[in-house]
């Protein structure tokens, strides 16, 4: 889905992606393999290529919570034990700017 197609999809009121994420992020668990197994985590993945501008804005920001969802969506693994927050970070911008999420 491109983006013009993601938003007017957001905008026609078919989904609150945002509501969904910050209800995810309200956890109160510092557990990310906790919070991944929850409703509204589940739902946000499950939404999959709707839901990356979202998650790859959240990457922007700087935050590291929605990493795992990008790397469930796109198929795209990262070795969270040899790579830092940052790299894995670093990683997304590129590949949001390359893919056109920019």
């Amino acid at each position: 889905m491109n983006i013009v197609k993601y938003y007017e999809f957001v905008n026609q009121g078919n989904i609150d992606i945002k509501s969904l994420m910050d209800i995810t992020e309200t956890t109160n668990s510092p557990d990310l393999e906790e919070i991944s197994k929850s409703a509204d985590y589940k739902k946000v993945v499950e939404l999959g290529e709707i839901a990356l501008p979202y998650l790859l804005e959240t990457v922007k920001n700087e935050s590291s919570f929605w990493l795992r969802a990008l790397s469930e969506i796109t198929g795209i693994k990262q070795n969270t034990s040899t790579q830092s927050s940052k790299e894995r970070k670093d990683f997304w911008k590129k590949w949001s700017k390359d893919n056109g999420f920019v």
